[in-house]
């Protein structure tokens, strides 16, 4: 016990040193051990401070007390930033944006030039779907200091949903200048090529892209590299670039979705459902997922198989209009008639 206490004393020590080195009010920790010994009294006395192996007594508190006062005071610094914590805190509970966004509505007169307040109140704002009023404050900040790479990859990314590919680009080149290698401008740079109409300048962007030696073969890459493929016309090309894109620890469902309606399209059936079976392996609720391989058992006129996985998508989501209607056509390819006009009925409705 006297080993344990001797080590309690030093942790109490450096823990009010360090508070206060870094700018916190070392007074909380003397409230917080006052606390504590509140609710043990509140709890009954309990043993002897002598036989407890960490007790809050009045004698840890006076020694933290004392180890308080000869300390110069803390310097509050003003910047916002408890307040900023404590809205992103309580954002990160709310489900819902705009409850997310009244936290830092009412931190921001205490936060009014903190740029990673402003940054934090722009991404509730974009993920509510203001993009003006996201778009205005990430200007802001980059007016007062244009180095914020996460600042700059969200406006671009703004930009790139209001269209404004000029802009973007313009952003992404001052990105780039930070740094060359910046994953997210390399890959939105490639996705405004596309967008603009320009496919062979973005396929030729992604295979520049890989030939990094830190994004070869990158997942992320390859699947932007098919998506450009599919601007070309190039199913054959798309095809391969996922296979890659897939063959990866993790692969993103969306690259194997996408592969495995490909591959439908192109008649590898049994390939396309392979890379659906391997989805729901791993996301058993993705929805375009069972839609399409329920769509691939109907192809090859497994009814059953089909009508099994539609009526579970039915009873999963209820009134489903897609999978009402994909299980009408199923079981009237059945001569089940009745129940054909039932689920088209409610599908219907």
């Amino acid at each position: 016990i006297n080993f344990t206490r001797h080590n309690e004393v030093e942790a109490d020590r450096v823990g009010i040193r360090t508070l206060a080195a870094s700018g916190y009010d070392p007074q909380g920790m003397a409230d917080f051990f006052q606390k504590m010994s509140q609710s043990t009294r509140a709890n009954g006395e309990g043993p002897p401070e002598f036989l407890r192996t960490h007790p809050v007594s009045v004698n840890r508190i006076a020694e933290a007390e004392d180890r308080i006062h000869s300390l110069p005071p803390v310097e509050k610094t003003g910047d916002g930033q408890f307040y900023i914590v404590q809205a992103r805190l309580r954002a990160l509970l709310e489900r819902d944006p705009n409850k997310a966004i009244e936290h830092f509505e009412k931190a921001s007169p205490s936060i009014p030039r903190y740029s990673k307040a402003r940054k934090a109140y722009a991404e509730y704002l974009h993920q509510k779907g203001d993009l003006e009023g996201a778009r205005t404050r990430l200007e802001a900040i980059l007016e007062e200091t244009d180095d914020l790479l996460p600042v700059r990859d969200l406006l671009t990314q703004i930009y790139l949903e209001e269209k404004s590919y000029d802009k973007s680009l313009a952003l992404i080149e001052g990105t780039q200048a930070f740094d060359p290698t910046h994953f997210d401008s390399l890959m939105k740079e490639g996705q405004v090529l596309r967008m603009q109409g320009k496919p062979d300048e973005s396929l030729a962007h992604f295979q520049e892209a890989l030939q990094i030696n830190i994004y070869r073969d990158n997942p992320k890459f390859l699947f932007e590299l098919a998506q450009t493929h599919l601007a070309l016309q190039d199913r054959s090309g798309a095809i391969a670039a996922l296979k890659k894109a897939v063959a990866t620890r993790n692969p993103a469902p969306e690259a194997q979705f996408l592969l495995a309606s490909l591959q439908l399209k192109e008649g590898q059936t049994s390939m396309a459902l392979a890379e659906l079976e391997s989805i729901l392996e791993k996301h058993p609720g993705h929805r375009k997922s069972l839609i399409l391989l329920a769509d691939a058992h109907r192809g090859l006129g497994q009814l059953d198989k089909a009508a099994f996985v539609y009526r579970d998508l039915v009873e999963e989501n209820g009134r489903d209009p897609i999978a009402l209607l994909s299980l009408a056509a199923t079981v009237q390819a059945q001569g089940k008639l009745a129940e054909a006009r039932e689920h088209y009925l409610k599908a219907l409705a």
